[in-house]
């Protein structure tokens, strides 16, 4: 029996292939949409995918559950409550599958989703491990995650029913039994997942806040605590990794690539992911700045409606071919437009203000902090700062005023992502001071 862990460090996210050397079967769980690591793993061992188990619909990555289904011929394993509407084999408490002497035992741990399950595997008699998917993380808990707009009406059932999951299910397995979840550090919408690859129940048991003895009402208040706004990306991409996608390399070779230097109608969204310093020196007249950076995807979607038509550019085929892959781990590779590549010379340059001007004259402009909730709370360099991350900007922007222009800080974050997005949509000048404002 071998268990091996796939990382990809820009979504923060976590997926396994469970493997009988014996048997040369492997099952996957939570894969990704880049499905090159394991058909790698699976010829290096020899082994044939024959099954694949969603913990739950994720709502922050697409799977590449049904091209693995299409390319391999393995079962898909999932929830009935997920309603999935891809062929599949629908698994419920107690269900088990096995693969030679290994044996994985299924329990519905709903709270994160209605549909989340944790897979529990034995070798023999001795129980090794847990994939928890996004119920139990390493130091933290998975938020309810309902889609709007249950996501409201839902949220104290969802605390409830993870309280359960976490506290009188999967606590109650032996301290020796690895941890393996979907997510790892990074992960945006939780506070504090540890950065530690691997983990076990009894360090979780002594080091996870959210598994200390609580009643439910005190883990309610927890998970209340610090509470944020769920991207409305989310829901969408739920909906398609309810259904599935065609193959990432389709997808991707369908979009067009257009000349060198293009100009798009000047009322066409353009996303550029070149590094800050470039775009700054010089950009598209209206194009946002989202770096390709670890978590651009998260940002991306934070950013765009997932209806809203778009062009990607950047400093090179080469980014923007990455660019295009990293896209498609979101699906929106299916509302780009075209890509293209800009050079250093073309385009405008973003207005550069003086740092020590602008402490002298704070009454003359409007500052806004870019900064997450949690970040506001630990460090403001500008107290009296417009607070706006970046989830929120939809429902914000009208709280800045038009009167002078806006400067944009951040203790932590995509300043230039904000920055950018604001000269776009307001009249007047906007200033990005990125990380300098600490």
């Amino acid at each position: 029996m071998q268990l091996e862990q796939f990382a990809n460090e820009n979504l923060s996210h976590y997926s396994y292939a469970v493997l009988s050397e014996y048997e040369k079967k492997m099952i996957l769980i939570d894969p990704g949409r880049d499905l090159s690591p394991y058909y790698n793993f699976a010829q290096l061992y020899e082994a044939q995918i024959t099954g694949v188990i969603l913990t739950h619909l994720h709502s922050d990555f697409v799977s590449g559950h049904r091209e693995l289904q299409q390319a391999t011929g393995a079962t898909l394993y999932i929830s009935p409550k997920a309603q999935a509407q891809f062929p599949h084999v629908p698994l419920q408490e107690g269900d088990q599958l096995r693969l030679g002497k290994i044996e994985l035992e299924i329990w519905e741990t709903p709270g994160h989703s209605p549909e989340s399950i944790s897979i529990v595997a034995r070798y023999g008699k001795r129980t090794v491990a847990v994939f928890t998917g996004d119920t139990l993380l390493h130091g933290e808990v998975g938020r309810p995650d309902y889609p709007a707009p249950l996501q409201e009406t839902l949220w104290e059932q969802g605390c409830r029913e993870l309280f359960h999951s976490t506290h009188q299910r999967l606590a109650t397995l032996p301290d020796s039994v690895k941890v393996y979840p979907a997510h790892g550090a990074g992960y945006l919408q939780c506070r504090s997942v540890s950065n530690a690859r691997g983990s076990n129940m009894g360090a979780e048991k002594r080091s996870n806040f959210a598994l200390q003895p609580m009643s439910e009402e005190a883990f309610c208040r927890y998970l209340n605590k610090d509470r944020l706004v769920l991207p409305a990306h989310m829901g969408y991409i739920r909906s398609l990794n309810r259904r599935g996608l065609p193959p990432l390399a389709t997808s991707v070779q369908a979009v067009a690539w257009c000349e060198d230097n293009y100009q798009p109608e000047p009322d066409h969204l353009v996303i550029d992911v070149r590094e800050a310093t470039a775009f700054h020196t010089s950009h598209w007249p209206g194009a946002i700045n989202v770096p390709l950076c670890p978590f651009f995807e998260f940002w991306l979607g934070t950013l765009i409606d997932h209806q809203e038509p778009f062009y990607l550019t950047g400093a090179s085929a080469e980014q923007v071919q990455r660019a295009m892959v990293r896209t498609a781990s979101i699906g929106y590779e299916q509302h780009l437009q075209g890509v293209f590549v800009t050079h250093a010379a073309q385009g405008v340059p973003s207005p550069i203000l003086d740092y020590n001007a602008l402490n002298g004259q704070l009454h003359a402009f409007t500052i806004v902090d870019t900064s997450c909730r949690f970040e506001q709370r630990r460090e403001r360099p500008y107290p009296n700062a417009i607070p706006l991350p970046l989830v929120e900007w939809r429902n914000r922007i009208q709280e800045i005023p038009t009167d002078k222009s806006v400067v944009v800080c951040s203790t932590e974050g995509p300043s230039t992502i904000v920055s950018s997005l604001l000269s776009r949509l307001l009249p007047v000048k906007v200033f990005d001071l990125g990380q300098t404002a600490r």
